[in-house]
């Protein structure tokens, strides 16, 4: 776990979806799910649950 994945989860929980928290981060959404795919197989569990909410 480094501290992008983390700051990738957050961004995601605080936005509501990759999409916005990816618009936010300024990188492209792909990054930001591979990031969070990578740190779900790293805890072994699933962090989202696929609610779309929230805004920049």
């Amino acid at each position: 776990m480094d501290v992008r994945q983390l700051r990738h989860f957050l961004a995601v929980v605080d936005h509501g979806s990759v999409h916005r928290a990816a618009e936010c981060l300024f990188v492209a959404q792909p990054s930001v799910t591979q990031t969070i795919r990578r740190l779900e197989a790293e805890l072994g569990t699933e962090l989202s649950s696929g609610e779309d909410a929230g805004s920049c």
